[in-house]
């Protein structure tokens, strides 16, 4: 299979490349095994991945004070971390809440409201040692007690957090051992955990927020982050500014930073070239030469284990028939999605891991290569109704419709009747969530623990699971890789539940593409993570 990097070449300025695969597995492992504190190291483990960009503006001394304008696609539902689904509302969450640990820009595991924790021998614990003196924005207390109510309020079945699948059942109590200290204590040993703490089950919030506010706490969120909200007008802003008593001293530097609902690409070129904005990101690749030669303005790319694919219901007709899925998996045309809606740019995908220390090379050249021969024989096995046509429905984003079109013409050249239907981006995913979408295109960006990613997705409880996939086997292998501590092991449990999900077809993997982000060359600090989710608290504006 071929990993067509040539999209380095048109880029001004290329961001320093390391490989975060191997170190954030081995790097996690480490810093479970060791106790944590304060940095994360080990040996290179497992397979190879694709590299992550580096920070900018090293040679910039950071400054305090100004406004920044990130303009992105807001289709953000709640600011509550403990209910959120969509992708674009953790941008927002990461700048108004603390996670107990965090990821760097190579998924190491590192410190955030906890500074520091330690691992009991049999696994079976984790100490967590809290930033002194933190608090909210509402001035409560940002202590072990805010802590345990936060894990609670996840876990508690009356509350029916969807997260609450990511911590239940190894997590079997959170206890207050003093005010700035709090230990988390599972029925098995259960390696993801650390890792699941420093995305949404990990958010901590403010108890007296939670208690006043209700069900409307997603409107009006309070956190320990380094901006405190002010305002959220849907698809217009979301307005958080500077928290000046913020547990880290001397940060954040921007006093403000306003998230823009901007669904139109070309209205987020034209805002970046001209100052409007200073960040964007999901960059059609297309548009990368118009912003390398616009004055002003960096570009960023992240070559990203996030796979595109199109998703298909395990349990609703027609979908249930296997031999129409693998039809359609056999006409899916990856290099002409990767040439028509990715300007010839990411890597070619046939499986759900691209990077990390699970990523199995050899999956590479597996799956359902392109054959319309194949596809043409399994849709003739499907013995479908005559005059069956199937409903694609996708988002009204324009880089999903150049995909969807791509998809629809081989899909018609197989013989099938194929209906296209836009919708608005904003509510797409959750009418994905709500059963009114079936087959569909769909991105998942990875997490520093494969778990993070399989097991929402293909458990058969995962919380997004909207294929309805269920198989044992898969379950069995996905609960026995995490309580395994040696990546060496753990890797080929997650090959083989990767085999399993590959050949059922529920998911058809095509891409993992290279992600573009832009911002004003003023901008310093800023960093592409593998997970995507642009962290702003540590950005500023060089005068």
């Amino acid at each position: 299979m071929r990993d067509d990097r040539a999209v380095v070449g048109f880029l001004d300025q290329r961001m320093t490349r390391r490989r975060f695969g191997q170190v954030a597995g081995a790097s996690a492992l480490a810093t479970l095994i060791a106790s944590c504190t304060g940095t994360a190291s080990g040996p290179s483990a497992g397979g190879s991945a694709a590299p992550s960009a580096g920070a900018s503006g090293a040679t910039k001394a950071p400054v305090r004070g100004g406004t920044l304008v990130y303009a992105r696609n807001l289709d953000a539902k709640t600011l509550d971390p403990h209910f959120s689904a969509q992708l674009s509302e953790r941008y927002v969450l990461y700048l108004i809440f603390n996670t107990l640990v965090a990821y760097d820009k190579d998924f190491n595991i590192v410190p955030d409201l906890a500074r520091s924790w330690d691992i009991s021998s049999d696994k079976k614990s984790i100490t967590f040692h809290l930033q002194p003196g933190a608090k909210f924005h509402d001035g409560t207390a940002c202590d072990a007690t805010a802590v345990k109510f936060s894990l609670d309020r996840v876990v508690d079945p009356a509350v029916n957090s969807p997260l609450r699948g990511q911590l239940v059942p190894p997590l079997s109590g959170v206890e207050v051992v003093d005010k700035a200290t709090v230990r988390i204590n599972t029925s098995m040993a259960w390696r993801p955990l650390l890792a699941a703490l420093g995305e949404r089950p990990g958010f901590i919030v403010s108890p007296a927020a939670v208690q006043k506010y209700g069900k409307d706490f997603g409107r009006n969120p309070v956190g320990s982050g380094p901006f405190k909200f002010v305002e959220w007008t849907p698809d217009s802003r979301v307005v958080v500014e500077r928290f000046d008593g913020y547990w880290d001293p001397g940060k954040p530097y921007l006093d403000r930073i306003e998230v823009r609902h901007v669904p139109d690409s070309q209205v987020r070129l034209t805002m970046i070239r001209t100052g409007e904005a200073q960040l964007i990101d999901s960059v059609t690749p297309a548009l990368v030469p118009t912003l390398q030669s616009a004055s002003g303005v960096t570009v960023a790319e992240l070559q990203s284990g996030r796979f595109w694919g199109v998703q298909m219901p395990n349990k609703k007709a027609p979908f249930n028939n296997a031999d129409l899925r693998k039809a359609l998996a056999y006409a899916t045309d990856r290099e002409a999605v990767r040439k028509v809606a990715f300007a010839g740019t990411g890597r070619l995908a046939t499986h759900p891991l691209g990077a990390g220390w699970a990523y199995e090379r050899s999956l590479d050249s597996g799956g359902y290569a392109f054959d319309l021969d194949k596809a043409k024989a399994a849709l003739k096995d499907a013995n479908l109704p005559a005059g069956t046509t199937l409903l694609f429905q996708n988002s009204d984003d324009r880089q999903q419709l150049d995909i969807a079109q791509a998809l629809a013409s081989t899909y018609g050249q197989i013989g099938l009747k194929i209906q296209q239907q836009a919708v608005p981006a904003a509510d797409s995913f959750g009418m994905l969530k709500q059963g009114k979408i079936d087959w569909t295109l769909t991105n998942w960006a990875p997490r520093a623990d494969p778990d993070g990613l399989l097991r929402i997705l293909w458990y058969s409880k995962g919380f997004q699971n909207t294929t309805a996939f269920s198989d044992p086997e898969v379950d069995r292998l996905l609960d026995e890789a995490a309580g395994e501590f040696d990546t060496t092991k753990a890797k080929p449990l997650y090959t083989k539940a990767e085999q399993i999900i590959v050949a059922n077809a529920d998911y058809d993997f095509m891409l993992w593409p290279s992600e573009f982000a832009a911002y004003r060359s003023e901008v310093g600090n800023f960093v592409y993570h593998p997970d995507l989710i642009l962290r702003m608290r540590d950005l500023f504006i060089a005068k």
